[in-house]
């Protein structure tokens, strides 16, 4: 199963055909949430469909302008064109692989319904951008620049990037689907990675990097 939507038989149907496309394609719901991730972008970007589904595209993939800023946020400015059903024209960001480097992509958007929910999807349509002349891998305030953050699964990125939001161990163990016991752990190992000693030093260490 390549998506983490149930009960809409309807949109399931399609995002099962997207999979089989060669395209590289994700989509993202109205709570910012990888919903599907084909086999395109996990070519693209090395991460497969489970170590992504479920997160915040901006947690997962950090995109970064050509200038090394991030751009993507809980504030998405695709989200709030598509909410308020206006053009979205294509854009070029940097996203970051699982190898952690910044690869410059095109990227062209298709807004989609639920009908039964009403719900918003965006299907984001990928391609290398091959003529990019500045590769955003090599700008010197990249994030990811701190050999330390390499180290992370996903998950724990993830949870260091909700750590910096704010928020407390027992709310993202909720949000994740996690026992907090489970979350502890997580936060404990990711500490013993970044070598620090508290959640004040890690959100530190999240904002210098740029994973908040």
């Amino acid at each position: 199963m390549t998506s983490t939507y149930f009960g809409e038989e309807e949109m399931l149907t399609v995002l099962e055909t997207l999979a089989l496309s060669d395209d590289a394609m994700f989509v993202i719901d109205d709570r910012h949430r990888i919903v599907f991730w084909n086999h395109g972008m996990h070519a693209l970007l090395g991460y497969t469909h489970d170590e992504v589904a479920g997160r915040s595209c901006c947690s997962a993939l950090a995109g970064t302008d050509a200038f090394g800023n991030r751009y993507c946020s809980e504030a998405c400015p695709v989200l709030t064109l598509a909410a308020r059903r206006e053009p979205i024209r294509p854009y070029r960001l940097g996203y970051r692989a699982k190898t952690g480097t910044f690869i410059p992509l095109d990227v062209s958007i298709l807004r989609m319904t639920l009908r039964a929910s009403k719900r918003l999807l965006l299907v984001h349509m990928c391609r290398p951008a091959e003529d990019y002349r500045a590769p955003i891998a090599d700008a010197p305030h990249l994030p990811h620049s701190d050999a330390r953050v390499h180290g992370l699964t996903p998950r724990e990125t993830d949870i260091l990037t909700r750590l910096a939001r704010g928020q407390s161990a027992a709310t993202l163990a909720s949000e994740l689907g996690i026992s907090p016991l489970t979350a502890r752990n997580h936060i404990q190992h990711m500490f013993e990675k970044l070598e620090v000693h508290s959640r004040s030093e890690a959100v530190a260490f999240a904002f210098r990097v740029g994973l908040a």
